[in-house]
């Protein structure tokens, strides 16, 4: 094959995005087309390959799978190797458990399909995994491994025909993408999997085919063309961004300025010209390698810093990726590709033993739970502490379905349902202490609610931070949750909710920041702080007041207090423990609190508990985070099981038994 600048250039462009996406910057909101571009671009190089072979009768399928082999595997496998160490020392067990899982994928050349059943690409979590990216290395290596075949056993037919039948499964690889991406279990398998990912491969096996028998095109063609490869290239990088639907039509603006960039960005071009640039060919060399090291450095990073890190850390990171980019493309890339230096039969058992040497160590990693011996027996209690699962505080409740809710606790054996408790996630992470609670004081209840949502009667939360609103499914469920209320008339109902998500946040250095989940009604329908309070303010009125009606007792909790951090680093490995002083903490959430304490107390059979006074005690520096050697956080913002407990029983206990002695439920 002739060597091509500007291809180099184009892996530049596919690159850098992909960097700055991960690192955070706002700018390059689309930065993720990189990896489109770079599969647009491995199937060109790949099919051109192939056919210059094919046409010199030099093709071999083993020679093929050598030279990927060379290409992909000592770099990536160099990567690994230096991640454990720092994986070994940094992550807690379910981390390390969850990256000995990811080594293995990785090597079996499956981390694509491992990561289609966590988290989504776009998810929070996933940016503390330091081998999130090789969803992508998964995908070509499996495409490597059928394509070649494929060109195999359908040469004979003649190449006009394989460009056929080619076309027809590109299509094919689309259609899966356009006709399931309405739901979101296949939206996310689109995003990962080979099947939906193959067509943009498929692009660029037909340009090489084109190559192949192409005519002279018009010069000054070629310049438009290559312009508007590149303009629709850069209008993906910085219109685009996590909400955009991908893979989808969308995916179709960066991948054909790809193919237009390849097709006609010729030298004479000034796209090509732009391309060929020392600067632009000089990344693009080492492309591979800053692919390889930029997401464990900025995995690394985050899971060592309190919160988010800054711009000017992130941008230290990105020069030290490209200097052990170009470290590894001198050292590693480039001798273990060159055949003088090292030959087939070191190469293969190289593969080999390093292979079996990763996934014995990821094995171990997962049959140890992430090597929780590392820690003293008091450090494991307390790791089992944050992974108890507050769902299995949940049992059966039959003789209440007509609740919608499999999730009851206490005594269940009651004939009569004694509380209902309504909430999102900080509703349920409370599950565990109302279900000793009611327990010890033989009362029966159930949890009705859903994680993220927004509970308050005649109001929709309205997620500002990615313009998506609640579900159909979720506002339908809160509409039958209050009508249950009024039909079951429980003694006691229970409110709780992340309310200043809703009213107003503040970022944890005090400064403010605009509402992260505007509040909408059919009267209050705009998109601003001051229609989101008041439609707040009305919504919770008319909520309390319904269920006043409705119970005798009604128990309105605060939410649960941002403390900031991550409690499990700091109680375990003495990490990221930057949290927040009570001061802070009980003024972010004041106003709100305020608001609600003074709603409640028009209402006689209505209360307030504030769990920030409680755990953040205006006599101490910081709010509770530990108890009798026990976290009460489980992350920022949510209780642990033990926490939960420990909150009913020791903050909350006096409040709880007045209402519940009220509500005439207590023997």
């Amino acid at each position: 094959m002739i060597y091509r600048k500007e291809i180099d250039g184009l892996r530049a462009l596919a690159v850098i995005p992909v960097i700055m996406f991960h690192a955070g910057f706002d700018l390059f909101s689309g930065g993720y087309v990189g990896v489109d571009i770079f599969f647009v671009i491995s199937g060109y190089l790949i099919t051109s390959i192939i056919l210059a072979e094919k046409k010199s009768g030099t093709f071999s399928l083993i020679g093929f799978y050598e030279r990927r082999a060379r290409r992909i595997l000592p770099a990536l496998y160099f990567v690994i190797i230096i991640c454990i160490p720092f994986s070994w020392f940094w992550m807690m067990p379910g981390q390390l458990k969850d990256f000995s899982e990811s080594v293995v994928a990785v090597s079996v050349f499956v981390s694509n399909i491992l990561f289609f059943f966590e988290d989504g690409y776009f998810a929070r979590a996933a940016e503390l995994k330091p081998l999130l990216h090789t969803w992508s290395l998964a995908v070509e290596e499996q495409y490597y491994v059928i394509f070649p075949i494929f060109m195999i056993l359908f040469w004979k037919f003649g190449k006009r025909r394989l460009v056929a039948i080619i076309t027809l499964v590109g299509l094919l690889s689309f259609g899966i993408v356009i006709s399931g991406y309405a739901y979101r279990n296949v939206a996310v398998s689109n995003f990962y999997l080979t099947p939906s990912r193959a067509w943009e491969l498929i692009i660029g096996a037909l340009l090489a085919f084109h190559h192949y028998f192409r005519t002279q095109t018009n010069s000054n063609y070629n310049h438009f063309a290559a312009i508007v490869g590149f303009f629709l290239i850069i209008y993906s990088i910085f219109a685009f961004d996590k909400t955009t639907p991908f893979p989808s039509t969308y995916s179709l603006i960066p991948t054909v300025g790809a193919a237009l960039i390849i097709l006609y960005a010729t030298p004479d071009t000034f796209i090509g010209k732009l391309l060929s640039l020392k600067g632009f060919v000089g990344i693009g060399l080492i492309s591979y390698s800053a692919y390889l090291w930029h997401q464990p450095l900025f995995a690394f990073a985050r899971l060592r810093s309190t919160g988010e890190p800054n711009v000017w850390l992130f941008l230290v990171l990105i020069i030290i990726t490209l200097i052990l980019a170009y470290l590894s493309w001198r050292y590693i890339e480039c001798p273990f590709r060159n055949k003088q230096k090292i030959v087939t039969k070191q190469i293969v058992y190289g593969v080999v033993v390093v292979s079996f040497l990763l996934i014995g160590v990821g094995i171990s990693g997962i049959h140890s739970n992430g090597f929780i011996d590392r820690f003293d027996r008091n450090t494991q209690v307390a790791i089992e502490s944050f992974e108890k699962d507050e769902k299995s505080n949940c049992r059966n409740t039959e003789k209440f379905s007509g609740l919608l809710s499999n999730c009851g606790f206490g005594n269940l054996d009651k004939n009569k349902l004694d509380v209902i408790i309504i909430g999102d996630s900080h509703a349920r992470s409370l599950r565990a202490g109302f279900d000793e609670f009611f327990g010890k004081n033989n009362l029966s209840g159930v949890y009705l609610g859903e994680g993220g949502s927004f509970p308050l009667y005649g109001a929709t939360g309205v997620d500002n931070v990615n313009n998506i609103g609640p579900s159909r499914k979720v506002t339908e469920e809160y509409k039958k949750i209050y009508h249950a209320v009024e039909k079951y008339s429980p003694p006691v109902t229970v409110l709780i909710a992340r309310w200043p998500l809703s009213w107003h946040t503040t970022r944890p250095n005090g400064s403010s920041r605009t509402n992260s989940r505007y509040v909408i009604t059919d009267e209050h329908k705009e998109f601003t702080l001051e229609s989101s309070q008041m439609a707040f303010k009305e919504s919770f009125i008319a909520t309390i007041r319904k269920l006043s009606l409705a119970s005798k007792q009604v128990i309105i909790f605060s939410s649960i207090p941002y403390v900031g951090g991550d409690p499990k680093r700091c109680f375990v490995m003495s990490v990221g423990c930057n949290f927040l002083s009570t001061i802070d903490v009980i003024q972010r959430n004041k106003d709100v609190n305020e608001f609600m304490l003074d709603a409640t107390k028009e209402l006689d059979n209505v209360s307030f508990i504030n769990l920030s006074e409680k755990l953040c005690l205006k006599n101490s520096l910081t709010c509770t985070l530990h108890e009798k050697n026990f976290p009460v956080f489980k992350d920022a913002t949510h209780f642990t099981v033990d926490g939960s407990r420990d909150i009913i029983e020791r903050l909350s206990y006096v409040e709880l038994m007045e209402s519940f002695s009220k509500a005439d439920i207590l023997f």
